[in-house]
């Protein structure tokens, strides 16, 4: 049971700590009122017109999505920990595949998304099995 509960929380945690970047980000850099996203050149125009600062934010949400997730989901897991861990991160990995070719981003900032995204999830699972007794 606490194998589901770890997933759960990992997940939710994880699609929090997204919205807020997403809405930090968004709150700082805000789009123009006129976009329609249904238009896909004028949401290409407006990604590709996105400072620096708003894109390295979304890509840090991604990241700590999915460290902070698979952390939280492989430390309340009572067994089987690394591979609950692993499971929740690659969701969010999955998530950030989708969103980084769904999107018109450039192949750099897809790449770094991923990476970071695999990476850190990875991590998060390994850092939070290491938490109990029995890291299975």
């Amino acid at each position: 049971m606490k194998k589901v509960i770890g997933i759960i929380v990992g997940f939710v945690l994880g699609l929090i700590i997204v919205g807020v970047g997403h809405v930090i980000s968004s709150g700082m850099y805000p789009p123009p009122e006129d976009l329609n996203i249904n238009d896909q050149e004028m949401l290409i125009e407006y990604i590709q017109g996105m400072p620096t600062k708003a894109i390295v934010f979304v890509i840090f949400s991604h990241a700590m999505a999915g460290f902070f997730s698979a952390f939280i989901a492989a430390r309340l897991s009572d067994e089987y920990k690394l591979y609950v861990g692993y499971f929740v991160g690659v969701l969010f990995v999955i998530s950030t595949v989708v969103n980084a070719f769904s999107l018109p981003h450039s192949f750099a900032v897809a790449g770094i998304d991923i990476f970071s995204t695999i990476f850190l999830a990875f991590l998060g699972a390994r850092l939070g099995a290491r938490s109990g007794e029995n890291p299975k």
